[in-house]
C-alpha cells in the first residue's frame, strides 16, 4: 500500500485544517496544554484510518485513495471562527475497482469507477466502515490508557470516526447506510460513547 503524491498533500493538508479547526476552540475547551494530545490524535488517527480504508480495498481487489472536500474544509474553518460548533470533514476515500476486476460483471452494481469497473454497495461498504471502525478502535484502547493526552487521542478518534459515518455524500457513512442501516446506526453508536463518556459529567 502506497500513498501517490497528490494523496500525501491532501492528506496533510486535511490534518493541518482539522487541527486548526479543533485547536481554534478546543472540544471540550480544556486549554491549550489539551492540544498535543488532539494534533497526536489528528496524526495517527488520518493515517490509519486510510490505510484501513487501502488495506480493505486491496484486499477486495480495489484501490483506494484520500481526496480532500475544499467545501468541508471552508465550512470546518467557517464554523471554527465564528461558533463554538465544530464541523470535520475535510475529505473522503474514493475507490477504484480494477478495470478487470471482479466488479466488472457485477449486476448489484452501486459504485461504477472511472476506470469502468462497479463495485456493489456491499463491497463498497466494507471499504469505507474500515476506516472508521480502526478510529473506534485506537478510541477504545487509549481511554483505557490513564493519563488525559492519551483520553484526549481517544476523544478525537472518536471524533473523527463520528463525523466520516456522517450518511452525507462524500462521507464514509452515506456508503455504509446504502450498504446497510443497521451496521451504520450500530458502529455510530459505538463511536459516539467515549465522546458522551468525555463531556457529561
Amino acid at each position: 500500500m502506497q500513498f501517490s503524491r497528490d494523496e500525501v498533500r491532501d492528506i496533510a493538508l486535511a490534518i493541518v485544517a482539522t487541527t486548526f479547526i479543533l485547536i481554534v476552540t478546543p472540544i471540550p475547551s480544556f486549554g491549550i496544554k489539551f492540544i498535543p494530545g488532539y494534533i497526536i490524535g489528528i496524526l495517527f488517527g488520518f493515517l490509519l484510518h486510510e490505510l484501513a480504508h487501502k488495506g480493505m480495498a486491496n484486499r477486495l481487489g480495489a484501490e483506494a485513495f484520500f481526496k480532500i472536500w475544499p467545501q468541508g474544509i471552508a465550512i470546518g474553518i467557517l464554523f471554527a471562527l465564528v461558533s463554538t460548533w465544530k464541523f470535520l470533514a475535510p475529505g473522503a476515500v474514493v475507490v477504484f475497482g480494477h478495470k478487470f476486476g471482479r466488479w466488472k460483471y457485477r449486476s448489484d452494481r452501486a459504485f461504477t469507477t472511472p476506470h469502468g469497473a462497479a463495485l456493489s454497495s456491499g463491497e463498497m461498504g466494507l471499504i469505507s466502515v474500515a476506516g472508521p471502525i480502526v478510529n473506534i478502535i485506537l478510541a477504545y484502547l487509549f481511554s483505557a490508557i490513564p493519563g488525559q493526552i492519551f483520553q484526549d487521542i481517544a476523544y478525537i478518534n472518536a471524533v473523527l470516526a463520528v463525523f466520516n459515518l456522517i450518511p452525507i455524500p462524500p462521507l464514509d457513512g452515506s456508503k455504509v447506510m446504502l450498504w446497510n442501516a443497521v451496521i451504520w446506526l450500530f458502529v455510530i453508536i459505538i463511536a459516539a460513547v467515549p465522546i458522551l463518556s468525555a463531556l457529561l459529567p
